[in-house]
């Protein structure tokens, strides 16, 4: 099979050396099994992805040690490439199957194969960096230590006609002290009012009046971007001031309650995980915290708990699983002992 474009041969020896060599048979497999379960469980949820992200998914160096996984995957029928117009060229994407979406869900818990799989036809050429983007941030998190991943879906239909979809963060995330944090990467910019009366306004509402996350972040390409979104931000929130917008001083009375802690961050696409230099030994009670407020939330909502705290474990790692359920039980029971 020829080489797909973005999988160069790499210069060198493509055997590797004599150092790197394994030579164990057995141990070969299972290495080799190792990096395609990892390919399948990214690709699982991400559906696609590029051969650089992939890359970083598994460690590799060389694109000859990469290319050699990914052939294999799709002889298998396992994942397919693609070659995806793109403004300005093409970019080369690798997807799941059918049949890989069969093989990446887990038999022992009666898991249902997902049925998105890899259609190359149907990506958006003018959302496909944004997308690459924030797989690169899912990787840096699990880097850092960060966990849970929740893509917020843009595409969310309100209610009624007549209600104009509200500004939605592009993913939430979990930092190192428990803080669930909503991630907006940034690639280009609204302008100063766009950003006053949707973007702050509406995280405002999500942060306060939801309590579906604590703080936000911004994250750009570069230091330069940065600092133009914070000049844009400041403006923004000027604006509102000078309109004596109530969204103001809710903020206001947020930031302090929570120890006058910046709720608005801005980071690059290299130092963002780095905004927050959280107390791991504080996760658990912050996290706990964060829960308890979701179902109070959910309770004054007469949302169902158990349906509150699914929705909480679709995201959150399976190590939270069991603080969930544990919250939603003492939840239950404060509920129960107040209503007595």
């Amino acid at each position: 099979m020829p080489l797909p474009e973005g999988c160069d041969k790499h210069p060198g020896n493509p055997r590797g050396t004599p150092q790197t060599l394994i030579r164990d048979p057995q141990l070969r497999l299972q290495i080799h099994a190792q990096k395609q379960s990892k390919i399948l469980e990214w690709l699982k949820t991400e559906i696609y992805s590029s051969p650089e992200i992939l890359a970083l998914v598994l460690g590799l160096n060389h694109r000859q040690s990469l290319h050699k996984i990914l052939v294999t995957m799709q002889e298998q029928s396992i994942i397919r490439h693609a070659r995806v117009p793109v403004v300005g060229g093409h970019q080369i994407l690798w997807g799941i199957t059918e049949h890989g979406q069969a093989l990446a869900y887990d038999v022992s818990k009666n898991e249902t194969p997902s049925p998105r799989v890899f259609e190359p036809g149907r990506i958006s050429a003018l959302r496909l960096r944004h997308i690459l983007g924030l797989q690169k941030m899912k990787w840096q998190a699990l880097q850092a230590g960060w966990t849970g991943w929740k893509n917020c879906d843009r595409g969310v239909k309100p209610q009624r006609k007549a209600d104009k979809p509200k500004h939605r963060p592009d993913v939430l995330v979990i930092d190192l002290a428990g803080v669930v944090i909503a991630l907006e990467l940034e690639l280009t910019f609204k302008t100063v009012k766009r950003y006053a009366q949707e973007v702050i306004q509406s995280h405002a509402q999500q942060m306060i009046d939801e309590l579906a996350y604590q703080r936000v972040l911004w994250v750009c390409p570069t230091a330069e971007d940065v600092q133009r979104m914070k000049n844009l931000i400041r403006q923004a929130w000027d604006w509102l001031r000078a309109k004596q917008s109530y969204i103001i001083h809710q903020l206001d009375a947020y930031q302090k309650e929570h120890g006058g802690v910046a709720i608005f961050r801005l980071g690059t696409i290299d130092n963002w995980t780095q905004q927050w230099q959280g107390n791991k030994e504080a996760r658990a009670g912050n996290l706990r915290n964060f829960l308890w407020a979701q179902f109070k939330q959910a309770s004054k909502s007469y949302k169902d708990l158990d349906s509150q705290a699914e929705e909480a474990k679709a995201w959150m790692p399976v190590s939270d699983h069991a603080l969930i359920l544990a919250i939603r039980d003492d939840f239950k029971h404060a509920l129960a002992k107040q209503r007595q």
